[in-house]
């Protein structure tokens, strides 16, 4: 008896607190088309896998399947990832990107030019020129998000992301850097 007392004296001792799985804590709930974007934003800032994995429909909450299309360019470069991209094909880049970068570098993504059209009854256009500066590189071009709301939630998310080149075509664009983290 005396032995098991002294081999389970570590049981009632606390332990260190763990690091979180997946970066800096989470990002509110998105009630809004808006806020898709705020926290596509803060997701890599934050280098947050669970907060990206939010930002995309499910089949089994809003009936959609996630989509994306790539520049025309990036789908000809890397038509074997494109050609059966999947929301798990999101994550996963997602992941090789921010393992790519060291642990104190932010990735940094800037929007402007945006619009914001409702259509439906339930859902929107998000469009916007990008700027993602990834080290060393810094992708730009033209997202065309398309959101729908979870009726039981109330939280949007991203059932089609289109893709456009920037203006200056020698430029990487968002499809490009999502084919190299494919490979």
């Amino acid at each position: 008896m005396i032995v098991v007392l002294v081999a389970s004296c570590d049981l009632l001792k606390t332990r260190d607190s763990e690091t979180p799985v997946g970066g800096i804590p989470a990002n509110p709930p998105a009630t809004s088309a808006q806020m898709v974007i705020d926290n596509l934003t803060s997701s890599f800032a934050n280098k947050n896998v669970n907060d990206y994995d939010k930002l995309f429909a499910d089949t089994g909450s809003v009936k959609k399947q996630y989509i994306f299309v790539p520049t025309q360019k990036a789908a000809g470069t890397y038509s074997a990832f494109f050609s059966h991209w999947t929301r798990d094909s999101e994550l996963n880049y997602f992941r090789k990107a921010m393992a790519s970068v060291s642990v104190t570098f932010t990735p940094t993504v800037s929007v402007s030019g945006t619009t914001l059209t409702p259509f439906q009854a339930d859902s929107a256009l998000y469009s916007a020129d990008y700027s993602f500066f990834l080290a060393p590189i810094t992708y730009l071009g033209r997202g065309r998000f398309y959101m729908i709301p979870n009726k039981i939630t109330g939280t949007w998310s991203i059932y089609r992301w289109e893709d456009l080149p920037s203006a200056k075509d020698s430029t990487l664009s968002w499809s490009d850097m999502k084919g190299q983290f494919s490979q």
